[in-house]
C-alpha cells in the first residue's frame, strides 16, 4: 500500500522483502554512525518489519514505512513517526546509495504537507546527532528551526509548525 507518491518517490508499508535492504544500510557505518537505538540485527529487523508491516501514515501512536524509488521497487530508504497529540517526531535513513540526491527532502516535504493537512496545529521533531552535518542542513532547507543542543536526549532539537516555526 502507498501512502504518498511524489514523481521519484513513494512512501509505502514495509514488506518482508525490505529486511535485507535496511540490515545493509543499518550497518554501513556511513548510516549507523548517525544512528542511536536503531536496531541492526537481521534477524531483529525482520521482527520489526513483521510488527510495522500494518501501519497507516499518521494513524496509530507509531509508524514506519518504506521510501521506494519509483518503477523499481528498490527501498531506498525508511521513515518513523512518532505521533504523540499533536506532536509528530519525525527520524528517517536514507541509504548510502541514495544519499545526496534529494530523496530525504523530497519524500519528507511531502510529509510535511500531508501531516500539516491533516492535524493543522502540528508540530514536528527531529532530533539529529552533532556530527550529522548532512541532516541539520536537511532540516534548515525544510524549514526547521534549531532549537540546539539538548542534554536530555543527547542530540540538536529541530521543529516545524505549520506555516513556519
Amino acid at each position: 500500500m502507498y501512502f504518498l507518491k511524489s514523481d521519484r518517490l513513494s512512501l509505502r508499508r514495509l514488506r518482508a522483502d525490505d529486511v535485507d535492504t535496511m540490515y545493509r544500510y543499518r550497518n554501513d557505518p556511513r548510516c549507523s554512525a548517525y544512528q542511536r537505538g536503531q536496531l541492526r540485527e537481521r534477524d531483529k529487523i525482520a521482527l520489526l518489519v513483521e510488527k510495522r508491516k500494518n501501519d497507516v501514515l499518521l494513524c496509530g501512536k507509531r509508524g514506519m514505512f518504506a521510501i521506494e524509488k519509483n518503477g523499481t521497487c528498490e527501498m531506498v530508504g525508511e521513515i518513523s513517526l512518532l505521533l504523540e497529540e499533536n506532536t509528530l517526531t519525525m527520524g528517517y535513513t536514507v541509504a548510502p546509495l541514495y544519499q545526496r540526491r534529494g530523496y530525504a527532502y523530497e519524500m519528507i516535504s511531502l510529509l510535511l504537507s500531508e501531516a500539516f493537512s491533516r492535524i493543522p496545529d502540528l508540530t514536528v521533531v527531529c532530533r539529529v546527532l552533532e556530527g550529522n552535518e548532512a541532516s541539520q542542513g536537511l532540516l534548515l532547507k525544510l524549514g526547521f528551526v534549531s532549537h540546539g543542543y539538548c542534554e536530555e536526549t543527547d542530540s540538536l532539537v529541530f521543529t516545524k509548525k505549520n506555516g513556519g516555526e
